[in-house]
């Protein structure tokens, strides 16, 4: 038997972390404004968005989470490939806890859309973050969620 491993390394938000403040209409939004709901007929998106307006937020994250099963089967999926700059991405634990990573680089690796330091990257992830959470949520409250990840991934 053999295995893999690699490096986690990196700014890290956990999804669980979070989600209790994240806006599940805004994530719908994002979606209606990029054609994600155009593999649905009109009459199955009508029913879905009546569903919808009807939950609760956790009900309708689990919605978004069931929509995407086969595709991009959590949040974070979502959220990493919101961002415009393509610095974010995604991972799991291995035990179903998704999180956000933000990887640095070495100065030579870099291209001008990367973040220079890291005050600069946590505040890059946090804007992606923060444009699917309640208007009414202090950012501070999710920035005390930004850590920073150095483990070692095993798998085979």
């Amino acid at each position: 038997m053999s295995f893999s491993y690699w490096m986690n390394e990196g700014l890290v938000v956990v999804i669980a972390d979070i989600i209790q403040n994240i806006d599940a209409e805004k994530i719908q939004a994002y979606l209606k404004s990029n054609d994600t709901f155009e593999l649905l007929t009109e009459d199955e998106y009508e029913e879905w968005m009546r569903d919808f307006h009807h939950a609760d937020n956790q009900d309708r994250l689990e919605m978004l989470e069931e929509f995407f099963r086969d595709d991009d089967p959590n949040l974070a999926a979502l959220i990493a490939n919101s961002d415009e700059k393509h610095l974010l991405s995604c991972g799991n634990d291995g035990d179903d806890k998704y999180f956000l990573l933000y990887r640095p680089s070495y100065p030579w690796e870099r291209d001008e859309n990367e973040c220079i330091t890291e005050e600069s990257a946590r505040q890059h992830v946090l804007n992606v973050i923060t444009q699917f959470t309640f208007n009414d949520i202090d950012a501070s409250e999710i920035e005390k969620q930004i850590d920073y990840i150095y483990e070692v991934g095993i798998g085979n």
